[in-house]
């Protein structure tokens, strides 16, 4: 598949110009740590379980893995791509918008979730987000990545965008 600039762009270079340690203390930083500690809304936890099955427990470390996805998203010069079950947690907390506000206000500016079908040009693979990922927090949940793509795949997950 021919992909579009960006899109090749990203998966040359997914660490986006940054170094692995770069990432890490940009992740690492009082803007991420306010971020990171933004803490779910327990219907949101709750419910998800409930839709979905999981353990409340496995939906908290789900939660942290999209606030991780999303942060990371809204530093770099890439539009990140999801996994399955990182997508479907983002869809959860997008429904608790004044919640999902206050965190997207907490990294920058609102984060736009933009499907696009998996085969779109614009559409990035799932392994530069997971070399991506990796560089910046160190091994991912095996439960959370690597996975299949979400059910559409994402154009972007940028703060501000």
């Amino acid at each position: 598949m021919a992909y579009t600039d960006k899109v090749q762009r990203f998966i040359d270079d997914p660490l986006c110009g940054f170094t692995a340690e770069q990432l890490q203390e940009r992740v690492s930083g009082e803007l991420a740590k306010v971020a990171l500690a933004h803490e779910p809304e327990d219907f949101l936890i709750e419910k998800f379980c409930q839709d979905y099955g999981h353990s409340e427990a496995d939906a908290r470390s789900l939660f942290e893995d999209v606030k991780k996805f999303l942060f990371l998203g809204s530093i770099v010069a890439a539009s990140p791509a999801p996994s399955y079950w990182i997508d479907q947690m983002w869809h959860a907390f997008i429904l608790f918008t004044k919640d999902y506000a206050d965190f997207c206000n907490k990294v920058g500016g609102f984060i736009h979730h933009r499907p696009l079908p998996q085969t779109s040009e614009a559409q990035p693979p799932l392994d530069p987000t997971l070399t991506l990922m990796t560089a910046a927090y160190g091994p991912l949940s095996e439960q959370h990545w690597p996975a299949p793509m979400g059910a559409f795949g994402i154009m972007d997950c940028k703060a501000g965008v």
